[in-house]
């Protein structure tokens, strides 16, 4: 029987196909920096806004980790939950930036939020 050899172009194709299989399986993963917006649903863990609107008052939670840009007005108060969150707001014609620890709670009064990061 007659050994066959592969053409150059091919193997060099199967190195690195096996290369980038490598790559993919054998690193770890890193962590996802996701923020986003998460039903409240009566929990008291996530970042909490609670907003005035209009003769309703609501609110709207984030959870995981990382910044996000919103334009939410009317907030009179803001609790991180099981978070440290930083709050960036407009409050008349300042801005400003509020860091919270965990399980920590501030009042706006009526503030116009600009900025969510946890941390």
């Amino acid at each position: 029987m007659k050994r066959t050899n592969l053409p150059k172009s091919l193997k060099r194709f199967a190195a690195g196909v096996l290369a980038a299989a490598a790559l993919t399986f054998g690193l770890p993963a890193s962590p996802a920096f996701a923020i986003n917006t998460v039903s409240c649903a009566g929990r008291d863990d996530f970042v909490r806004l609670e907003i005035w609107m209009t003769n309703l008052w609501t609110d709207r939670c984030f959870a995981n980790a990382g910044p996000m840009a919103v334009d939410i007005g009317g907030v009179y108060r803001v609790t991180s939950g099981n978070n440290k969150v930083t709050i960036n707001l407009r409050s008349g014609s300042s801005n400003y930036s509020i860091t919270l620890g965990r399980w920590s709670g501030t009042n706006l009064g009526g503030a116009t939020v600009y900025g969510v990061a946890i941390w």
